[in-house]
């Protein structure tokens, strides 16, 4: 939480700094993976990335802060258990990746609100733990990469995160 509060600092400031270069995001979704494999033993991942390369250039770091924040995101929010699938893909000239669980989901009225700074779906706030600050830092991670952060979601049926990212070596 302090490391997120000191990112929000920072993006208030307009001094969060990135350190850019090229980088294969596979790798960066395939360590998420790994590090979530075996966090939960009423939770599956699944994960699907392409052969060819899916080249950004980020401050890899970053995205994985991102990524991490995400999956253990999709986690939480399916007390349940279930499959949480990570995936990744290039889009014309985005590379997205993504992060979809079985969770409680999100209703329409707060799909907006969840991105801003110690803002809480209703449907979780009593039950599972947080304070709100990860899907903001996150989204504001990535319009610092000109990047994006979107969500789908249906209550009692999951969500799905998507991260946009331009593709290629600038």
């Amino acid at each position: 939480m302090v490391d997120d509060l000191l990112d929000i600092t920072r993006v208030e400031l307009g001094q969060l700094r990135l350190d850019p270069k090229p980088c294969d995001l596979r790798e960066l979704v395939r360590d998420a993976a790994a590090l979530f494999e075996s966090a939960s033993p009423s939770h599956a991942v699944d994960l699907h990335v392409p052969a060819a390369p899916l080249t950004a250039t980020c401050d890899a770091a970053r995205i994985a802060q991102v990524l991490n924040n995400l999956v253990s995101n999709a986690i939480k929010y399916s007390p349940d258990g279930g499959v949480v699938r990570i995936a990744a893909r290039g889009e014309g000239r985005t590379v997205v990746l993504e992060v979809v669980d079985p969770g409680i989901g999100i209703p329409d009225a707060e799909l907006a609100s969840i991105f801003q700074p110690f803002r809480r779906s209703t449907f979780a706030r009593d039950n599972i733990p947080g304070v709100g600050l990860g899907l903001f830092t996150s989204r504001q991670i990535l319009e610092a990469h000109g990047g994006a952060l979107t969500v789908d979601s249906t209550p009692g049926h999951g969500s799905c995160f998507r991260v946009v990212l331009p593709s290629g070596c600038e």
